[in-house]
């Protein structure tokens, strides 16, 4: 099936739209066909045009890229994932004494080690920028027992970049590049700010006092940060990354084996179910894993201050598709996009997000999860409402504030369709949030919500 570049570019054009996404760009690969395609503005204030050599932020898709590294070093006897940390970086801790002993990066590459996962610091520019982010994470509480709730981990993929630093003997930066890119053939990838700016650069924007996207207060991201979301390429250069995973490994660009085969089929394979479906079904080792009616799709989504980007794609389909953008609705965006064309191309069918049932009561015992559920970066209020509902107050605070705009949101906590799942809107960009009530052995409750586990602390 030829790709049909004007019907693509009409969805694009009306996806974005919809969702008043200022810029996006879009690459199709399908069958041995590809396309990219753009829209829209890189920055509202200025009216500079996206083309599809544009340069985002591609935030956390960032992970995929460090858990191939990782992939690529362990297969040549490098590291292995399955033993303690504490193996390559002794001076790693965190705040409980068993856990610190205990963590392997398979805990780290499935967001299962159960530490506070959005400890975002600062430590500066330079070459020891992870080596001191490690040395902070001492202080780093356990949000839940490792091994028991897939609960979204940054801190952790920080730390693996420190691993990766330790083995390698240099920067994190010039590992992925000499170990992964430039085996990949991409040349419009890069991890240091400094180097977007020798191409056309998008920024991003936050939603403003009237919901309407604006630019956002800053645009770079944090070293610190780097091996967790600090990547920036073009949707091309993401879609020939997804294509070597699609690929078992081989880079469609020089046609060097970058991953073993069966290396890449175990990023690809389920470690821990997920509780919010919506998000993802399992996740593998550094991907999102989704069970859509016609076959399984990977991917993996990213966005760092009002910019970011959604790769998936689907083994057996021949088929990966990437979308970047710079603001608005990234959901509804991703939606409108991954929907029709894995539908119309690879035959599989994208499930409906949660919907709220209007009207319906709450099930027995909802009220018992009121209370204040906490994280290192993010409260959040579950309360009595209006007409028997729930109502959820998201709380942001540093660098996830500066991602949501700087603002406190609040809405109705719904039920839907999904006995588990629960719909809480106007969170953030307007899209209806799912959110999950779970409950461990020993009586702990949580709320998953974008994939992460929030514990409650006060009933």
């Amino acid at each position: 099936m030829s790709l049909n570049r004007g019907r693509w570019q009409r969805l694009l054009d009306e996806a974005a739209a919809a969702g008043d996404v200022p810029g996006a760009t879009l690459a199709i690969y399908h069958g041995g066909e590809s396309l990219a395609l753009a829209t829209g503005v890189l920055h509202l204030e200025t009216g500079v045009e996206t083309t599809p050599g544009s340069v985002f932020q591609i935030g956390s898709v960032t992970k995929a890229y460090t858990a191939a590294l990782v992939m690529r070093l362990a297969d040549r006897g490098v590291l292995d994932i399955d033993i303690p940390l504490i193996t390559y970086v002794p001076e790693f801790r965190v705040a409980d004494p068993v856990v610190s002993q205990r963590l392997t990066l398979r805990h780290l590459l499935t967001h299962t080690g159960g530490i506070d996962g959005d400890h975002f610091l600062d430590t500066g520019r330079g070459d020891d920028a992870l080596e001191r982010y490690v040395e902070s994470c001492v202080t780093l509480e356990q949000a839940q027992p490792p091994d028991t709730i897939m609960s979204y981990c940054n801190s952790g993929f920080v730390i693996i970049g420190r691993v990766v630093e330790k083995v390698t003997g240099g920067t994190f930066e010039d590992a992925i590049r000499t170990e992964l890119l430039d085996p990949l053939g991409v040349t419009r990838t890069v991890a240091f700010p400094d180097d977007v700016l020798r191409f056309r650069a998008a920024y991003g924007h936050v939603p403003g006092t009237d919901g309407k996207p604006v630019p956002a207060p800053r645009w770079s991201y944090l070293r610190s940060i780097g091996p967790a979301g600090g990547l920036s390429a073009t949707a091309e250069d993401v879609l020939a990354f997804g294509r070597m995973l699609l690929d078992d490994g081989v880079s469609p660009l020089t046609g060097e084996r970058v991953l073993p085969a069966d290396a890449v089929r175990l990023m690809r394979t389920a470690q821990i179910a997920v509780p919010d479906t919506r998000l993802a079904d399992h996740w593998g080792l550094g991907l999102m894993l989704m069970d859509w009616d016609g076959g399984r799709v990977a991917g993996h989504d990213g966005g760092n201050v009002g910019q970011g980007c959604l790769m998936r794609f689907a083994p057996g389909h021949d088929t990966a598709v990437v979308i970047t953008f710079n603001g608005g609705d990234s959901s509804l965006l991703g939606a409108r996009l991954f929907g029709e064309i894995f539908s119309e191309l690879a035959g599989i069918t994208m499930p409906a997000q949660a919907v709220a049932v209007s009207g319906a009561p709450l099930p027995a015992g909802a009220d018992d999860w009121t209370g204040t559920y906490d994280s290192v970066n993010v409260t959040m209020l579950v309360e009595p409402g209006d007409d028997r509902e729930l109502a959820l107050t998201l709380m942001p605070r540093g660098i996830i504030a500066d991602n949501l705009g700087g603002t406190n949101f609040k809405g109705p906590l719904l039920p839907t369709l999904d006995e588990n799942i629960y719909a809480a809107g106007h969170l953030g960009s307007g899209e209806a949030q799912a959110v999950v009530f779970l409950q461990l052995g020993d009586g702990t409750r949580y709320i998953h919500c974008n994939g992460r586990a929030l514990r409650r602390v006060k009933a």
